[in-house]
């Protein structure tokens, strides 16, 4: 800590850039199937290599903002040009682009918040940067991390009273990333309205707001081909039809429970009650109304997913230094001093081993199934015991899977040549007439000697045998 605290803000930035580029290079897959199906997946139907049939359900339903899709159409494209179609090559494209517009809205509200403290300052800069949980949402492509940084980046914007459109544009655009922003923004607008901010700024918030809102209703209404309003839709499969609730209701506590299990006791009990601080200051009010709204709507509907409030982590460090800095109001020099060091010395070890998991551990657990099988000789056949590593649910990962490879049950198991079982029990197959070899195992044997309370036999593991005949 003591040797970022000696980096310039420059330095610091080249660094953080470093980390992120590793970061988004081993983070291969998705935190959850959505930022996979209904992002990259979704660009196949603007090729027309898709039809509705093939893709999730809300494609059939018009529920999803196409913005997103888009995007990602228009960055593959590119990359084409440039004669880039390796698809772990563009998926790290897709990270490392993502992580760069993080980083610059991480800049931007360090510029726009102020802060009593110098040392807390660049404290806050730091874990901006560098703590382990936003550095992972940070190479996320997916809705919650876009939304969030226009979010940022907006919300920087208010802070700083840049010009009303532009400032309003930006936000609009975090709503159609992701539409659950608008709790956030609600928030938002009740600041601004019990601050008695002057009705012409509000106009051009507002005119700017809703022009980003039309035009990605437009681009909304290209995608699925008729015109179509996908925040009302959203709202009615979600909450009308309670296709949401289908998936798992949990207790209004619930992300409070989560948010300080996850993040790590004691910082997380930092985390939990600087957010209550922040309405408490006049300076950081704006934050913590949008925080808010954003959690207590979040609670009050039934279903629940810890990646929904990813948005709210990208305030998480303001949070935690505005709780320090209540303590270093109440205690002398000496105390402090002693608390501090205290503090640091438990916070870096854990934020780096963390960090250091989250630099090289893959996002998804098949995801070095898919580079391994992308790298098969062509026409081959891959059989599976067990389930299709390529399916979730009724969706495939078309993206990741190799246009000439077979993927079969094994159960319809008839011996070619360059012919390969998936299994994911550690029992070499029985096939008569045949000789397995192990090619790949996503558990390597020395991991073993590390084998404590025996955390192997309860984790997922996937063993690829190349089959030859006699």
């Amino acid at each position: 800590m003591k040797i970022l605290q000696g980096l310039t803000t420059f330095r610091l930035t080249m660094l953080a850039l470093l980390v992120h580029g590793v970061a988004a290079w081993f983070s291969v897959g998705w935190h959850h199937p959505d930022e996979h199906y209904q992002l990259i997946e979704f660009t196949y139907a603007i090729t027309g290599e898709k039809n509705a049939s093939t893709l999730p359900m809300e494609f059939a339903a018009e529920m999803r903002p196409s913005i997103q899709v888009w995007l990602t159409f228009a960055i593959l494209k590119c990359a084409g040009f440039l004669q880039l179609t390796n698809p772990f090559i563009l998926a790290f494209l897709l990270r490392l682009f993502t992580a760069v517009l993080c980083i610059v809205s991480s800049l931007q509200l360090q510029r726009a918040l102020s802060f009593t403290y110098a040392h807390l300052q660049r404290t806050h800069l730091i874990l901006l940067l560098f703590a382990w949980c936003l550095v992972y949402l940070h190479v996320r492509y997916s809705s919650e991390t876009w939304s969030a940084a226009l979010f940022v980046l907006g919300i920087s914007m208010l802070l700083m009273k840049k010009q009303g459109f532009w400032t309003g544009l930006i936000l609009g655009l975090s709503f159609a990333f992701r539409f659950q922003m608008g709790f956030a923004l609600v928030g938002v607008g009740v600041y601004l309205l019990l601050q008695r901010t002057s009705a012409k700024y509000l106009f051009w918030l507002c005119a700017g707001g809703l022009l980003s809102i039309g035009f990605v209703s437009w681009l909304d209404s290209v995608f699925y081909g008729n015109l179509v309003f996908t925040p009302y839709t959203y709202f009615y499969q979600n909450i009308v039809n309670k296709v949401a609730a289908g998936f798992g209701v949990s207790p209004w506590y619930w992300y409070f429970s989560q948010t300080v299990e996850q993040l790590i006791p004691p910082f997380s009990l930092m985390v939990v009650a600087g957010f209550v601080l922040l309405l408490l200051q006049p300076a950081y009010r704006l934050i913590g109304c949008a925080a808010l709204f954003f959690v207590l709507a979040h609670s009050a509907v039934g279903h629940k997913e810890l990646r929904f409030i990813f948005p709210m982590l990208f305030f998480a460090p303001l949070a935690a230094i505005i709780a320090w800095q209540w303590v270093y109001e109440r205690l002398n020099k000496a105390t402090y001093k002693k608390l501090w060091n205290g503090m640091a010395r438990l916070f870096v070890p854990v934020n780096a081993v963390a960090l250091l998991i989250i630099l090289f551990k893959p996002a998804h657990e098949l995801a070095h199934v898919y580079k391994f099988t992308y790298q098969l000789p062509a026409g081959s056949t891959l059989y599976y015991i067990g389930q299709n590593p390529f399916m979730s649910g009724n969706n495939e990962a078309t993206f990741y899977k190799k246009k000439d490879l077979t993927v079969l049950p094994f159960t319809q198991y008839k011996p070619t040549t360059n012919t390969y079982v998936l299994t994911e029990e550690p029992v070499v197959p029985t096939i008569p007439n045949a000789k397995p070899m192990l090619v790949y195992t996503s558990i390597p044997d020395w991991l073993y000697a590390f084998n404590f309370n025996n955390w192997i036999g309860r984790s997922n593991q996937y063993m690829i045998y190349e089959v030859s005949h006699d």
